[in-house]
């Protein structure tokens, strides 16, 4: 009886062990101090009844070695697993800051370009109207020279187109604001009493007295506008203090200009050894429209000055088809010549055209400088036309893309404004995207020399390359800042 009591405990044990899975019995083991295990059976002071199976000893203990096969075969698995994973990303450099993509750092999307790689402005270059005579040179700024016609390497006399380096000049040393009268110039008794002289040789002059004090910018009018021989040598003698010295002044200034051509002897051009191409009055026009005091004074029609009044401008052509100076001249040496300033205005931008015409024939009377005045216009109205806008990309319209790594996704880029390039009909250009994720941009450079072409985004133009930011494109066309 007793033996079969404690079979059912056991086997009550058993089954509540079997329940809860692994028991530890402390009380038990409290309670049976002496039995302990040997190397080849159970505790010592235990047995197994004949017939009644494996003892409590035998269950933990098979219990046991499955518990740890199981922890070693997961110990394989998660390994293998790792390795694999090291494996397929990189290395295990990866794991510890190597080169590889760790969660966190994703690879960058890929920017591509939806545009040609390069773009061409249509049309064709008109042909320039050159004289059949005398000198020609004609440049848009910016652009370069548009050409040249007779022998621009041959100097010239140039007349009264050699006050514009006296205007360049005396405005070089005594600059004037917007408005601004500048200092007053004292007619000396000596250059009073030469306009008597002087207007019987018929010299192209404004009236002075002795003791006159004209202003810097009523001075400068005067051999602007009315052509004066006698200011332009007032002009001199005030300046450097002697003709001779101011003469050597230009010639100075011309070289520094590069004008390897040019040889002055007098501040006005009425002397005929005075001489000059095309091409390097072409230079001085150039540098002297720098000025903002000379282009607003060569660029009026008429002015008031003391003594004379009102005069007006020899060049007919200024206020008419954007034309803004620069200087007319003539003698019988010299015949006609013109260096002309005009603006052309194209896809909202303004150009400069810089020309000079020399040696053309002259006139009679009041007509004396027709011949050379339509000459110029026929070149003006052909460098407007060699002028033209074209449109590269609009917004609404995809120019690149955005690819993710790993999906099929894109974003579609595309630009907030026009990208408007201004050019000679024909001019090429690479167009390009860059900036990776971050901060894309359409980028596009001129494929010639330098200074061929242009190019506007809303307004704002620039020369030879420039960059425009790329956003995100929306559907239904709309954009929004990425």
């Amino acid at each position: 009886m007793e033996s079969t009591a404690v079979e059912r405990a056991e086997e009550s044990d058993s089954e509540a062990a079997a329940e809860v899975g692994v028991e530890i019995n402390l009380d038990k083991e409290e309670k049976q101090d002496s039995a302990v295990p040997t190397a080849d059976g159970p505790p010592s002071g235990t047995s197994s009844p004949s017939g009644a199976g494996p003892s409590e000893y035998d269950r933990n203990r098979a219990l046991g070695i499955r518990v740890i096969a199981f922890v070693i075969a997961l110990c394989v698995v998660v390994t293998g697993w790792a390795i694999a994973n090291v494996a397929g990303s990189g290395g295990a450099s990866d794991l510890v800051g190597g080169k590889g993509h760790k969660p966190g750092n994703p690879t960058p999307p890929r920017l591509t370009q939806q545009l040609s790689t390069t773009f061409t402005i249509p049309g064709s270059v008109p042909a320039i109207p050159w004289p059949s005579v005398g000198q020609a040179a004609i440049e848009l700024e910016g652009y370069g020279s548009l050409g040249t016609s007779g022998n621009v390497n041959t100097p010239v006399p140039i007349a009264s187109v050699t006050k514009t380096m006296t205007a360049y000049l005396i405005l070089a040393h005594h600059p004037l604001a917007a408005g601004e009268p500048g200092p007053l110039i004292t007619v000396s008794s000596a250059e009073a009493a030469a306009y008597a002289v002087e207007s019987k040789q018929g010299q192209s002059l404004v009236k002075v007295y002795a003791g006159e004090r004209i202003s810097e910018r009523d001075a400068l009018e005067a051999l602007m506008l009315a052509s004066a021989d006698n200011i332009a040598k007032i002009l001199a003698r005030w300046d450097a203090g002697s003709v001779s010295g101011f003469v050597a002044d230009m010639n100075a200034a011309a070289r520094k200009l590069g004008m390897s051509h040019t040889t002055y002897t007098d501040p006005s051009g009425l002397d005929p050894s005075t001489v000059s191409t095309a091409t390097d009055q072409v230079a001085l026009g150039r540098a002297a429209m720098q000025s903002a005091a000379f282009a607003a004074i060569v660029g009026e029609q008429s002015a008031s000055v003391p003594v004379e009044g009102t005069i007006y401008n020899f060049n007919r052509l200024v206020g008419r088809n954007g034309v803004t100076g620069i200087k007319t001249g003539s003698t019988d040496q010299a015949h006609g010549c013109l260096l002309f300033a005009d603006t052309v205005t194209v896809g909202g931008r303004s150009e400069t055209v810089i020309g000079a015409v020399l040696g053309q024939p002259l006139g009679t009377g009041d007509a004396f400088l027709d011949h050379t005045l339509s000459v110029a216009s026929k070149l003006i109205a052909a460098a407007q036309g060699t002028l033209a806008a074209a449109t590269i990309a609009v917004p609404g319209n995809q120019v690149a893309s955005l690819h993710r790594a790993g999906t099929a996704s894109e974003t579609p880029l595309g630009v907030i404004a026009p990208v408007v390039v201004i050019g000679r009909p024909g001019q090429s250009y690479r167009v390009s995207v860059s900036g990776g994720a971050s901060a894309p941009v359409l980028v596009v450079t001129v494929l010639n020399a330098a200074g061929s072409g242009s190019g506007s985004v809303s307004g704002s133009a620039v020369t030879g390359s420039f960059s425009v930011p790329l956003v995100r494109l929306l559907p239904r066309g709309t954009l929004s800042a990425r």
